[in-house]
């Protein structure tokens, strides 16, 4: 699926939401990367946020939200499918290359790693 998207290293991270499009994490792009295998098409959710190296990884939390772990950001991005949206949490964690990936447990809480 060609995304008319120049350059490397801006997205990090790929995972499944409900709707069946993947969404991919930014790590020096400033939008979320949606791309929808049934049209064979590329979107992006803006999250207003420049930098690079800022998050990596993405899980799907429970409750249908997607989840960024924190790299050298200061806050998990949460992108919400269904409208579209970013959001961030703060973690309590300052510094680079904290974690480079997440995942969701069967508890229902969400790890970094």
């Amino acid at each position: 699926i060609a995304c008319g998207v120049d350059g490397s290293g801006k997205w990090s991270g790929i995972a499944a939401g409900a709707d069946g499009l993947l969404y991919c994490a930014p790590c020096n792009a400033s939008t979320v990367l949606v791309i929808d295998p049934a049209r064979g098409s590329c979107s992006t959710i803006a999250c207003g946020v420049d930098g690079s190296g800022k998050w990596s990884g993405i899980a799907a939390g429970a409750d249908g939200l997607l989840y960024c772990a924190p790299r050298s950001a200061s806050t998990v991005l949460v992108i919400d499918p269904a409208s579209g949206s970013c959001s961030t949490i703060a973690c309590g964690v300052d510094g680079d290359y904290k974690w480079m990936g997440i995942a969701a447990g069967a508890d229902g809480l969400l790890y970094c790693a």
